[in-house]
């Protein structure tokens, strides 16, 4: 939990996260609910739903993600990309949905994320958005501009 709120306040620091709003809950038997959404520079905003798994106490204590779902919209407008663990019914890998986010808003492709390193961490998640948003700075000023 520390790890998370020194990374989040990194992020609101430099400026890219302009506010959160997530909180962890603990469900007994060594798991952990952190769920939430952080609001970015652009209208970006960012839903974080992550199911943790804890064994052990303290510093050497070992915290697993079990499920998570990171998902970057701009509000009102299409959605940037999300993150999924495997599911029990479709993409049953490690995956990230790709949107055209400036033209049809559709879907463009899934993408299976190979390997558990490179399964995306929290940081992870916000340094690609943030990349994306200077990468589109002007697309996204001009679609706010004409709401």
């Amino acid at each position: 939990m520390r790890v998370h709120e020194n990374r989040t306040q990194t992020y609101l620091r430099e400026g890219f996260v302009l506010s959160e709003d997530s909180h962890f809950e603990e469900l007994g038997g060594g798991l952990i609910v952190l769920e939430g959404a952080m609001e970015c520079t652009g209208g970006i905003l960012l839903e974080i739903e992550k199911l943790l798994t804890v064994d052990g106490e303290g510093p050497s204590a070992m915290v697993q993600t079990i499920v998570y779902r990171y998902h970057a919209r701009l509000p009102g407008r299409a959605n940037i990309f999300r993150y999924d663990s495997p599911h029990d019914t479709h993409n049953r890998f490690h995956h990230v949905h790709r949107y055209d986010t400036f033209g049809s808003g559709a879907e463009v492709c899934v993408e299976k994320v190979e390997g558990e390193d490179a399964i995306p961490t929290l940081s992870d998640v916000l340094d690609e958005l943030r990349n994306w948003y200077y990468a589109n700075y002007n697309q996204i000023e001009r679609g706010r501009q004409a709401t």
